[in-house]
């Protein structure tokens, strides 16, 4: 059987994605996702953009995840 937050996680490594966030701290970043790790049962990815890394969380309000 396949974790499905395992799946999902793996689904966008290594993928160039725009992820927007219209919320009380927006934010719209292009980059590519290096990795992911599930914190307390919530899908994290690290995107890479020019040379700085930053991390996500699924749980995020209104994010959206563009794949390029």
């Amino acid at each position: 059987m396949v974790n499905l937050k395992d799946y999902l996680g793996k689904l966008l490594v290594g993928k160039l994605v725009r992820l927007k966030c219209e919320c009380l701290t927006p934010f719209d970043i292009t980059g590519r996702i290096v990795k992911y790790d599930i914190i307390s049962n919530e899908i994290v990815w690290t995107i890479e953009k020019d040379g700085k890394q930053v991390k996500v969380g699924e749980n995020t309000p209104k994010l959206s995840i563009a794949i390029l």
